[in-house]
């Protein structure tokens, strides 16, 4: 046996590299931390790292839940205090001993004094940055000690602010390089929190370290991919080393003391290319590169990278200019929303949350998410999952809806926290452009910035140059030196929704509908080249409500529910779009029903408008995914993750084929819209029923559909269709059938549902369980619209929701539990809006 050991020893010392000691790293975000006010005699309490003060302050049981009911208010002290945060750690010999020793910082917010054993390492003044200090000269042997002193981000920005000659718009929070919509926005509260909210870690090395590797690829073709592994590899000394790179052969270099950049070959044979979601598979290529010297590794690192090419389009053309994607040589129509932080305090989020949030945007047949400027740049994690689900990322720096200073202090931290993040991100193959800012430009044109401060033509022009030298000089030159191959976008929009330039050529966000107060209709006509924003509010579900609240609290009139509703006339906004098709109930629980019906029935208009003008439209991106904490927003699933309407509505809209019912003048048409590679044979059925269920009429439609197309498979004048007398009565039924299946069904209705003589139905439902699901059988007598079924007693996810039921025909869904409640013991409630206006 002793012999056998010794052998594979030997075996394993010839056959193969050791991993040598060169570098060290000890993580000191799992050492113990503690925090407390900055004042002398305040004693120390428990913090977790990564973290915020407001989480260690709740953990704490200093503060309650800040979401629940009114605390927001109540909780506006902790902004205005200082904090420390210390830990204590050991350092032993070996890493002591190393000749370089650095101490990292990922992320700090935001404006903090770093001592280590009484020294002041350095100063942190941007959250987005990852802060990096030589340390060895600060360190002891054993016991050593550091100390990070937090200011108030919130007095330090209105310091600054009041100090200014010049206001600039909107307010104190343009000051601080920290996460914009922490100040409060129409959808979220004002949390300015501190904390050590990324990974603090020492790394000490001898002989080299690999900085960074940015991989590039040159060529695609069918048999072959040529890549290039630009390698930046610091070493302390002229020395010889070899580098192995995954699929190159491996190469002898000489390294100069100090930074190298060295460039590596890769030929991928047979490549399988990275797609989006629904066009095929985002393949991955596991990348290693290692540096040895002497059959020992001296560092490596490992790169998940996606071979693809992604191109922004812009043609001149009859109409102005295109805007779309082009992945791998097609053109993609794109499918999605716009993204925020999915909480106030962003290291709540964890890697579960953030696998959920993708799998809800896969699940919801989409391809893109808009990763938008007030927020934050996403952890790692987000990214990761994103390329391997096929999820493409429109990705802004952060900066929205204001103008920003542009002394050379605030320029070069700008310019610090753009390299950071884009070497960080580079990689990614999910990144599809990156985009300077959210609205500002339109801000500077269209909101009347310059009357409102009352500037100077002078004052105009330097704020403006200002604006430049960040979105038009700073920012660009960063992506052209960093990131080379990715398209740069100066500001989304391009052109303000007033203009009808924002039409014809750029992405658009078009707000005529909510902030204009148009009517759902008008987006059939306002459709741009590439929709980045647009949206409705919708009250969040009930299970939520009755998180943040208590009994008393659940009317829109209520202190707590004008709290969790950030938009100044958010509620008398819905009930006048409410009034022109529903009757508004006076009980909240219909009213919160029928507002998420409502904010789904619009933002499912502006869906297949978009998709039924490609190619002249290639993307539709609404406003919003998600919350970052319970409220009435413009969000299709709420803080807790429960889907509003709206996400049922938009995972059937954003499906790979759909039709869409479109009134058009005095005619009806029915759109196939596809947005498959492949050609496909199908039938088109129409029906003309009663909301009995009785059927007045039937015609059917033979079709090929070619490949990415939008196309009128059936046209009539509607008074051919359905005489005047009967269009509360009557509705059209229309199914797209393949190869004998259903692949999608719509309904169309002739008057406003308020109009609609619906009949009281009764709705059977019938249930098997199958291990954490519950499959449920609905059937109705009449027709039901907008059926909503609930789980009463537990946590789940339907795998549809919100949907009419034709008489007498089955609907099969699924419920999978993710309460404690068990499986035999799930309660159901059902309700429709039949039954709503038959009360």
């Amino acid at each position: 046996m002793r012999n056998k050991k010794i052998f594979i020893c030997i075996l394993l010392l010839f056959s193969g590299s050791l991993f040598s000691q060169n570098i060290s790293k000890l993580d000191l975000t799992k050492s113990f931390w503690f925090y407390k006010k900055a004042e002398k005699n305040n004693l120390w309490d428990k913090a977790t790292i990564p973290g915020t003060i407001h989480t260690d302050l709740l953990k704490a049981g200093i503060i309650e839940d800040p979401f629940f009911r009114d605390n927001e208010k109540k909780q506006q002290w902790v902004e205005k205090q200082d904090f420390d945060y210390r830990t204590f750690f050991q350092v032993d010999q070996n890493l002591l001993s190393k000749n370089h020793i650095d101490l990292v910082f990922e992320g700090i917010d935001t404006y903090a004094s770093v001592f280590l054993n009484g020294k002041l390492l350095f100063q942190a003044d941007n959250m987005f940055r990852t802060w990096k200090i030589n340390c060895k000269e600060f360190l002891i042997l054993g016991r050593n000690e550091i100390v990070v002193k937090f200011s108030s981000s919130a007095k330090i920005a209105k310091q600054k602010y009041d100090s200014l000659k010049v206001k600039l718009p909107n307010d104190e929070r343009v000051m601080v390089r920290k996460a914009q919509y922490q100040f409060g926005w129409d959808w979220g509260p004002r949390f300015v929190t501190c904390g050590i909210w990324k990974n603090v870690f020492i790394e000490a090395w001898d002989e080299l370290k690999i900085e960074n590797v940015q991989i590039n690829t040159s060529y695609i073709g069918k048999e072959k991919a040529f890549l290039f592994a630009v390698c930046n590899i610091n070493s302390d000394k002229d020395q010889l080393v070899d580098l192995n790179v995954s699929f190159a052969a491996p190469l002898q270099i000489h390294l100069q003391k100090g930074m190298n950049k060295i460039n590596q070959f890769i030929q991928i044979d047979y490549p399988k290319l990275w797609w989006c979601n629904g066009l095929g598979e985002p393949n991955l290529y596991e990348i290693n590169v290692e540096i040895s010297k002497e059959r020992t590794i001296l560092d490596k690192k490992k790169i998940n990278y996606g071979i693809r090419d992604i191109k922004v389009i812009q043609d001149s053309d009859s109409y102005g200019k295109s805007f779309y994607f082009q992945l791998n040589g097609v053109p993609v129509f794109m499918k999605g929303a716009n993204y925020i932080p999915t909480d106030n305090f962003v290291t709540r989020t964890d890697s579960a949350k953030y696998a959920n949030i993708i799998d809800v945007a896969v699940e919801s047949n989409m391809n893109m998410l808009r990763v938008w400027g007030g927020g934050i740049y996403e952890n790692d994690v987000f990214y990761d999952l994103c390329d391997k689900k096929g999820i493409l990322v429109w990705q802004d720096f952060m900066f929205a809806c204001a103008m920003y200073p542009g002394d050379s202090s605030f320029i070069q931290s700008v310019k610090h926290e753009a390299i950071d993040n884009v070497v960080r991100l580079r990689n990614h193959a999910s990144i599809a452009l990156w985009c300077g800012n959210n609205e500002i430009d339109e801000g500077w044109k269209n909101w009347g910035w310059q009357k409102q401060f009352g500037y100077s033509p002078s004052d105009s022009t330097r704020i403006w140059n200002d604006y430049k030298n960040i979105f038009q000089k700073t920012l660009p030159e960063v992506i052209n030196q960093y990131d080379s191959t990715r398209f740069y976008w100066t500001s989304s929009p391009k052109i303000g929704w007033g203009h009808k330039e924002s039409l014809t050529e750029g992405d658009s966000h078009y707000w005529g509908v909510w902030w204009g107060e148009e009517p759902f209709d008008i987006y059939k006509k306002k459709v741009g080249r590439f929709a980045s924003e647009y949206g409705f509010q919708g009250m969040p579900d009930l299970k939520t409500i009755e998180k943040f609240t208590i009994p008393s609290d659940r009317n829109i009139d209520s202190a707590v529910m004008k709290l969790h509703q950030k938009h100044p006339i958010g509620y008398e906004t819905i009930k006048k779009y409410m009034a022109k098709s529903y009757d508004v109930p006076k009980d909240f629980n219909q009213f919160v029903y029928i507002s998420q019906i409502l904010q789904a029935e619009g933002i499912k208009t502006a869906i297949e408008a978009h998709r039924r003008a490609k190619p002249y439209c290639m993307g539709t991106l609404y406003w919003q995914f998600n919350d970052c904490w319970p409220v009435v927003s413009w969000s299709g699933m709420d803080y807790y993750q429960n889907y509003k309407a709206l996400q049922y509505y938009v995972k059937r809209a954003y499906k790979d084929v759909i039709i869409s019912v479109n009134k058009e003048n005095d005619s009806l048409k029915v759109y196939a819209i596809s947005d498959r590679f492949e050609k496909f044979a199908c039938q088109l059925e129409l029906n003309l029923l009663n909301f009995k269920g009785r059927i007045i009429s039937k015609g059917y439609v033979e079709k090929v559909i070619n490949p990415d197309v939008s196309v009128v498979l059936f046209r009539r004048k509607i008074k051919d269709i359905i005489k005047e007398n009967e269009i509360d009565s009557l509705f059209l039924n229309v199914n797209l059938f393949e190869n004998g299946k259903i692949i999608d069904s719509q309904n169309h209705f002739f008057a406003e549902p308020k109009e609609m003589k619906l009949p009281m139905p009764k709705i059977q439902i019938a249930f098997t369980n199958d291990g954490n699901r519950k499959k449920i059988t609905l059937i109705s007598d009449v027709f039901a619209k907008s059926v909503y079924i609930t789980s009463e007693n537990s946590e789940g996810k339907f795998s549809d929701n919100y949907f009419d039921l034709i008489p007498s025909v089955m609907k099969e869904i699924e419920f999978e539990n993710k309460g404690k409640t068990s499986i035999k013991d799930l309660k159901f409630k059902v309700i429709s809006l039949n039954e709503i206006q038959n009360k």
